[in-house]
């Protein structure tokens, strides 16, 4: 029953509804702390994270990843532990401690690649091109952008692909180059699209349309 819960908050995350997907998450949580299931919950509090990210709510995004993190740990669960790494550095970079937060998501990258889980050293990869993004070096980011997006295509991982592209769209925009940022942006809606992520792909169609090339 937990795991229903959680799978149907990822489906909510996935179609832009972050208020559903959180009530489905708090009820995995507390399901699985219930009948002692840490690897459930670690996995249900790493999600919650990334909705409050998503709503840009840095400090319940870190308050999240910081409970995975402790509960990854009792249980020796390395794949999980570079996940909450790499959110907690996340949060703690864009909330303005950038160097400890570079050094947590540069630890996940290194437990990402110990453990070969391509996905998490995607997402690594994406989160250290956004703190340099926010830094700001636009150089670093986007060769950290594209290293990502880069292994997201060799994965066909369209959510993977989106993701990246949408923030590879934030940095063209902050570095001033409008027409790429178009671009990302408008890939990332396909991709999203493909998906049947139409809140999402909406989201992107927007941002592009709203900046015409110079």
């Amino acid at each position: 029953m937990p795991q229903h819960a959680n799978n149907l908050g990822n489906v909510a995350f996935y179609l832009g509804n972050g208020a559903a997907a959180l009530g489905y998450y708090r009820l995995a949580g507390a399901r699985f702390e219930r009948v002692r299931h840490r690897h459930g919950l670690t996995e249900t509090l790493i999600n919650m994270g990334l909705v409050w990210r998503d709503l840009e709510r840095l400090t319940d995004s870190q308050e999240a990843a910081e409970r995975a993190l402790e509960v990854a740990e009792a249980i020796d669960g390395r794949r999980l532990v570079a996940q909450a790494l790499a959110m907690r550095g996340e949060a703690l970079g864009l909330l303005g401690d950038l160097p400890l937060g570079r050094a947590q998501v540069h630890r996940a990258l290194d437990l990402a690649r110990e453990q070969e889980d391509h996905l998490a050293e995607v997402e690594a990869l994406r989160i250290l091109a956004n703190l340099e993004t926010h830094a700001p070096d636009f150089a670093s980011a986007e060769r950290l952008g594209r290293e990502a997006l880069a292994l997201a295509g060799s994965l066909a991982h369209p959510w993977a692909i989106a993701t990246v592209q949408r923030d590879l769209g934030d940095l063209f925009l902050q570095a001033g180059r409008r027409a790429e940022a178009a671009a990302a942006f408008g890939a990332a809606a396909a991709a999203y699209q493909r998906l049947g992520a139409g809140t999402r792909a909406e989201r992107m169609r927007e941002r592009a349309g709203a900046l015409p090339p110079r």
